[in-house]
């Protein structure tokens, strides 16, 4: 049996801006992320997204000054983890390469984020069907340059990014559509998309089809949940500071809503505020104070990566 105090779940930006605010408080805060490392989809994203000062900043770059205000703040990250299941009693099961584990922890707090919304249609489990963030993934994450042409089905921000993200790789992108009909086909993969009745001959076929939260850690600890029409999913629900109906467990970031990361920071920062809080104290006051701290601590750290970067 292994004891922390905070036990966080989900190294994306809500779970390390927890990590950094818990841990500025002098708590004893531990990441448990299943990537290879820390940063969620950002870590994979080449677009703007918008950092501690509220300026535009390339959506991996922010990744690394999350991770280095985290463990700049004394928490410690663990990558490569996966937190397999959750128990009564404040209790974890993890693995790693080190081995399985059960974790007590006095805290936690769930960031376990969304996952790619599946879009059925005739022949979408061929291969060369992907989602959005697995093309990213392999784009950005591992250097795939695919070539070829690409039909990306999706109308919003996530279709034109990875679009732009394709064309930037050597692609050929033959159409950006909406959710229509569609229908790919193929012997071994895809060879061919129908849209609209109109045929492309085409690699690949790439979903951007939105997310949905991960609600699965939470539920299995009986977390209270509520239907969201948004995303057709149930979702746990959280108070002011990001509280769920469960004492001592805390729920941020895209778990509860898929609002970007600006907004899964901001309720990051709250649930490792609140989660630190409460180990000592419960004071309102003490509350605003430790999230005045917890936030300065993040600057500091931000302002330090950015001289190191610039150096």
């Amino acid at each position: 049996m292994r004891r922390v105090q905070i036990a966080i779940v989900g190294g994306g930006p809500a779970g390390l801006a927890a990590a950094s605010a818990a841990a500025s408080t002098g708590a004893e805060v531990v990441v448990f992320d299943e990537r290879p490392a820390p940063g969620g989809r950002l870590a994979h994203r080449r677009a703007d997204v918008t950092d501690f000062d509220g300026k535009p900043v390339p959506a991996h770059l922010l990744a690394a000054q999350l991770a280095s205000a985290a463990t700049a703040a004394g928490a410690t990250i663990e990558s490569r983890t996966v937190v397999w299941g959750a128990f009564a009693g404040g209790q974890l099961g993890v693995v790693s390469a080190a081995g399985s584990v059960l974790v007590e922890a006095e805290r936690i707090v769930l960031a376990t984020g969304a996952t790619d919304r599946p879009l059925a249609f005739p022949g979408s489990t061929l291969p060369g069907v992907m989602t959005a963030s697995g093309m990213q993934q392999l784009l950005n994450r591992h250097g795939l340059r695919p070539g070829g042409a690409f039909v990306v089905i999706g109308d919003g921000p996530e279709a034109r990014e990875v679009a732009t993200d394709l064309r930037n790789a050597g692609a050929e992108i033959i159409e950006v559509s909406s959710f229509s009909e569609v229908e790919a086909r193929g012997d071994s993969g895809v060879e061919q998309a129908i849209v609209d009745g109109l045929d492309y001959d085409v690699d690949g076929i790439v979903v951007a089809a939105g997310r949905i939260p991960d609600p699965a850690l939470a539920v299995a600890l009986e977390a209270d949940v509520q239907f969201d029409r948004d995303f057709g999913v149930w979702v746990p629900s959280a108070d002011r500071e990001q509280r769920s109906s469960v004492p001592l467990v805390w729920v941020c970031g895209d778990v509860t809503t898929t609002a970007g990361a600006e907004e899964a920071m901001a309720q990051g920062r709250r649930a490792g505020v609140s989660a630190a809080a409460s180990l000592t104290s419960g004071s309102d006051a003490w509350i605003d104070a430790a999230a005045a701290f917890g936030d300065q601590a993040q600057r500091l750290a931000h302002h330090s990566w950015r001289r190191m970067v610039s150096a």
